[in-house]
């Protein structure tokens, strides 16, 4: 999504695209949206999920601070 389309639902003011990291093994990840549920296994918690993902953009409104994400 460009980032000039994105108007924030509040109050209306542009949006700047950024990310909120899924930190794993002490590194930054970008975060990722999967359809379906998460299920667990034998094991404990594993993503089961064989759909494809989509990377998680967040877009934060300068104005009033709040946050809307969306899967691209």
């Amino acid at each position: 999504m460009p980032e000039a389309s994105i108007i924030c639902p509040r109050c209306k003011k542009a949006m700047r695209a950024g990310f909120v990291p899924d930190y794993s093994h002490g590194r930054p990840l970008l975060g990722r949206w999967f359809e379906g549920k998460f299920e667990t296994g034998w094991l404990g918690l594993s993503l089961r999920n064989k759909h494809p993902s989509l990377p998680i953009i967040t877009y934060r409104c300068a104005s009033c601070s709040y946050l809307e994400s969306y899967a691209t």
